[in-house]
């Protein structure tokens, strides 16, 4: 996203897939995810299968509405659930 209009960053737009090569779309789409003081935010995927590989891309979006292009996509493998539910925490980069 071109930051010289003078936008600030609104949120990013999250997309998931089980197949690497996806495009982005409203099936894909599973959240709005808001920044936070001094990180870009964190969203936790939940109620995810066990044992499965799951595919994401993100792109930002700014205060007038405008989204910038998408992330090249970013995956990780769910484990076995401990005493929360299973998730992938999408907030450091890597999916784990």
């Amino acid at each position: 996203m071109r930051r010289g209009r003078g936008e600030k960053l609104s949120h990013y737009e999250l997309y998931r897939s089980g197949d690497r090569d996806f495009t982005p779309s409203a099936d894909s789409f599973i959240a709005c995810v808001e920044p936070e003081a001094y990180r870009c935010g964190r969203y936790v995927d939940r109620g995810l299968e066990t044992h499965t590989e799951y595919w994401y891309r993100v792109r930002a979006v700014n205060t007038a509405g405008i989204a910038g292009n998408f992330s090249e996509p970013f995956h990780g493998i769910t484990k076995e659930p401990t005493d929360s539910a299973a998730g992938i925490d999408t907030g450091s980069g890597r999916g784990e």
